[in-house]
């Protein structure tokens, strides 16, 4: 069961692609604040981005304004892959959950640079196919898996993965994720929390797993129901 979880689809993208501060130098840095927009929907991408310092989340945003947080990338990654190399508008909103520095490099450069350099290359491809591996696994947990397990599992998965067993996230950003109603996340939250399994601070936007091995039985005992 513990290697199942550890192949659980992650909402942080945090493999770091140390081959591209080779390249830094030949691209434009910019400068952004807490809750900066890097980029909306419907803008057009001619730029490859790269996040030095700092984290930005993605999220799709309807006609109506309403938003669901997609994933998190986190320094050391590039972004604004997808409408880039499809030249077309980007279909997600970026924006900066802390203070960040990007650097954005024109098209023209990075096409020499993938040309002449391989290492950038290979590092890219498996970067890009990580994250659809990603998304293949959280259609499958979507489709397959009960609130609760999505729930159960995600919380799981942070305390194996995150510092302090820790994840600075919301309700709302953490029903988004696992596609389930905010009323539905706080409801079990409130249990979990009263079973002495978490602690969620709500106004700090905090949940830390405090008993994760409690939290791993729950998720094979609804394995097995």
């Amino acid at each position: 069961m513990e290697s199942d979880i550890s192949n659980f689809w992650s909402p942080w993208v945090t493999n770091t692609m140390f081959s591209w501060k080779k390249v830094l130098g030949f691209a434009t840095k910019r400068q952004y604040e807490k809750n900066d927009t890097i980029l909306w929907n419907g803008q057009i991408v001619d730029e490859l981005y790269y996040l030095d310092e700092g984290q930005i989340k993605m999220s799709y945003l309807n006609f109506e304004g309403e938003k669901k947080s997609v994933w998190y990338i986190e320094s050391g990654n590039t972004f604004g892959e997808a409408p880039f190399f499809l030249r077309r508008e980007c279909s997600m909103l970026i924006t900066c959950e802390r203070d960040s520095i990007v650097y954005a490099f024109d098209r023209k450069v990075v096409m020499e640079i993938i040309l002449h350099n391989s290492e950038i290359m290979v590092d890219m491809l498996t970067r890009m196919a990580s994250k659809i591996q990603t998304l293949t696994r959280q259609i499958y947990d979507l489709s397959l898996n009960s609130p609760k397990m999505r729930l159960y599992r995600m919380l799981y998965f942070m305390s194996q993965t995150r510092p302090g067993n820790t994840a600075n996230i919301s309700q709302q950003d953490l029903a988004d994720l696992l596609g389930l109603h905010r009323v539905t996340v706080n409801k079990l939250l409130v249990a979990l929390k009263n079973d002495g399994i978490i602690e969620h601070d709500i106004k700090r936007k905090r949940i830390v797993v405090s008993n994760p091995s409690t939290l791993l039985e729950l998720i094979e005992r609804e394995q097995n129901t």
